[in-house]
């Protein structure tokens, strides 16, 4: 009777197309929103602008990347970065390259880090930038819309 049994099991789990998974899958994100902060380096001044991510989270983990885009009145410039992001739980670390321009002729290359908590779409953070001799330290929040890609449902019935 064992023997039966067990030539049951072993034909249903080859008709299984997909094997069982325990715990999370990997999910990747996409996230768009807007930044806005204050600097609070030699001069004081502020910033607002746009972020965007690409995330791919599994757990409690976060592996991705980050780029900015926003106008610095302390510097009077705009500056764009772009990194690599990791992240547990809420806590994000990012760091990367940043261009400093003033669109007309000045424009500086350099590197940037930060250190953020996340609260679902919302984010606070402390950010520093370093042009060679120049840093700059600011503060802010960042609001974003996550989007889930490549979405799939797991009950069969879902594909009816």
């Amino acid at each position: 009777m064992g023997l039966i049994w067990w030539l049951i099991s072993v034909g249903f789990a080859q008709s299984v197309e997909e094997p069982f998974v325990v715990g999370a899958k990997p999910q990747t994100f996409w996230s768009i929103g807007g930044t806005t902060g204050g600097a609070v380096s030699d001069d004081w001044g502020g910033f607002v602008g746009l972020e965007t991510g690409l995330s791919t989270v599994k757990g409690n983990r976060l592996l991705g990347v980050q780029s900015d885009l926003f106008y610095d009145t302390t510097q009077q410039n705009v500056v764009a970065s772009i990194g690599p992001k990791v992240g547990v739980l809420m806590l994000n670390v990012d760091g990367g390259l940043a261009v400093s321009s003033n669109l007309s002729d000045i424009t500086r290359v350099g590197g940037y880090g930060r250190l953020s908590m996340n609260f679902g779409v919302f984010a606070g953070y402390y950010r520093f930038n370093v042009w060679g001799e120049d840093t700059l330290q600011q503060f802010g929040i960042s609001i974003k819309v996550p989007q889930l890609l490549g979405y799939q449902p797991r009950m069969e019935y879902a594909e009816q």
